[in-house]
């Protein structure tokens, strides 16, 4: 598969890591998928896996019940950062979908967010390593591109953006972000998210207007159990797409397991993060992106 997911970048011969004499800057995305399988095919479906997921305990006592992302990156050992979002503390899925019956508005609802603590999240990267159940991507990119990188990641906090937590907000139009976007516009800034990565990453579906609760109009969960079907474009809706952490693990995995069949590519290397399989991408002759880091 990421022959052809990477086609769009120049890659040149393949570097192991961590052999090489000289630390190089590197931006690596952790994907990691939810405790249960999520089936997005309808309204329906979805209440009723997502329920399911937060019945399930998680093994890793880590609360990621939807799955989750994280980014880390080092610029030439000045500087390291790893980070995560994750939404505050607020007043909780059930009172929003029991008492304000705000139904699937609570795919487009803002919480507070926070960023994650180094710690916090080493720890559960951790322990995510030794189940396998993660899969990552570690790019090696130029010094100037993890220069971009630092300042996206200095002016994001400087604005307050890390307080903003939603699925559907856009990081880099300075709206807050979910963890996966959060996660995923590193990569965008590096100029290293592809088409294909996107198109395989990405989730889109369309959300009846009739389904999302407003103070005149509530929406009880009943009705989302019975509606078996999305919206169709002939129909008021709003558009929701956004990074699927359960199709970035599973990509990834699947590219990893094809690779270690068949051969990599020059320019991709796989390694282990104890049992949590990841690909290594020799992305240094990748330009910089001249665009600005924020879009209007």
């Amino acid at each position: 598969m990421f022959r052809r997911l990477f086609t769009a970048l120049p890659l040149i011969a393949t570097l192991a890591w961590p052999s090489s004499p000289v630390a190089a800057s590197e931006l690596t995305i952790y994907a990691i998928p939810s405790p249960k399988a999520i089936d997005w095919s309808s309204p329906s479906s979805l209440a009723r896996t997502t329920a399911n997921n937060f019945l399930v305990p998680d093994l890793h006592w880590s609360g990621y019940d939807l799955g989750h992302a994280a980014v880390s990156f080092k610029c030439e050992s000045r500087e390291t950062v790893l980070a995560g979002l994750r939404a505050g503390p607020h007043e909780g899925n059930f009172a929003l979908l029991m008492k304000k019956k705000i139904g699937l508005g609570i795919l487009f609802h803002a919480y507070p967010g926070r960023v994650q603590t180094e710690a916090e999240l080493l720890g559960d990267l951790r322990e995510r390593a030794r189940s396998g159940r993660m899969g990552w991507l570690r790019f090696q990119i130029s010094p100037k591109t993890c220069a971009r990188l630092s300042t996206y990641w200095r002016e994001y906090l400087a604005q307050g953006l890390d307080r903003r937590y939603g699925v559907h907000l856009q990081p880099r139009r300075r709206e807050g972000a979910g963890n996966t976007s959060f996660a995923v516009s590193f990569l965008e800034v590096a100029g290293v998210l592809t088409a294909e990565l996107r198109s395989h990453w990405e989730r889109t579906v369309l959300v009846n207007d009739e389904l999302i609760g407003r103070e005149r109009a509530p929406v009880g969960l009943t009705s989302i159990l019975f509606t078996r079907h999305w919206s169709n474009v002939a129909q008021p809706h709003r558009r929701l797409s956004f990074y699927d952490p359960n199709l970035m693990y599973r990509e990834i995995i699947g590219a990893w397991s094809a690779q270690f069949k068949n051969g990599s590519p020059a320019g991709i290397t796989l390694d282990k993060d104890g049992r949590a399989p990841g690909l290594i991408i020799d992305a240094r002759q990748v330009p910089t992106p001249a665009e600005p880091i924020w879009k209007p």
